[in-house]
């Protein structure tokens, strides 16, 4: 690649007496623009297209500098209202001291996997999440890479379970007329099905 700088002189007539300029290769230049501008275009794709909600924010200040559409859809926050604001400002996490733990441990250079906890929406709305979260540093500077998945109906599934298994351990059970049942915090009780009259209570320990 070459770029070319000039200018043309011209006689009292209008026309071109000469030209002086310069010729500089660019090659290697252009090369590492052109290859710059495919990379960003390549990582704008791809953080476009993963499923988990991304955002990134400076670490020097806690401001958000980009989320992906899955943050936006996730979050319910527009792009354009969360673009430039800090996280605190945002008010994000149910439980404000979740994200001091995470932040003094990626200040340790240790990242975090599947930490569960809770996340406000826009709308007010709180969710139990899972979040990972790492340190990077770009252009001389660092920044937080916040990943988020949605927790609520594995969390919606174990309150179901513990229910049932609540209700379970609550539904006596009679075996040749003694009935035994559960009582808090661990014991169990047999007595007459018929009087009432009580066996004997194992605790258990």
């Amino acid at each position: 690649w070459l770029a070319c700088y000039g200018r043309g002189y011209y006689g009292p007539d209008g026309r071109a007496r000469r030209l002086a300029g310069v010729i500089r290769e660019v090659s290697d230049s252009e090369r590492t623009e052109r290859l710059l501008r495919i990379a960003r275009e390549k990582f704008e794709v791809i953080f476009a297209a993963i499923p988990d909600a991304i955002a990134i924010t400076r670490e020097s200040d806690a401001t958000v500098v980009e989320v992906n559409d899955a943050w936006v859809a996730f979050t319910a926050y527009a792009r354009e209202a969360i673009l430039g604001r800090t996280v605190l400002s945002l008010g994000l996490y149910e439980v404000p001291e979740d994200r001091d733990h995470i932040v003094q441990s990626l200040a340790k250079g240790q990242p975090v996997f599947n930490f569960q906890t809770r996340l406000i929406r826009a709308d007010g709305k709180a969710i139990d999440i899972r979040l990972s979260a790492m340190r990077v540093e770009i252009g001389g500077e660092w920044f937080g890479v916040w990943s988020w998945s949605d927790m609520s109906a594995q969390k919606l599934a174990e309150r179901i379970a513990r229910q049932s298994l609540q209700k379970f351990e609550a539904t006596p059970l009679v075996v040749d007329g003694i009935m035994y049942l559960t009582q808090a915090p661990n014991d169990v009780v047999a007595l007459d099905a018929k009087t009432g009259r009580v066996f004997w209570i194992y605790h258990y320990n």
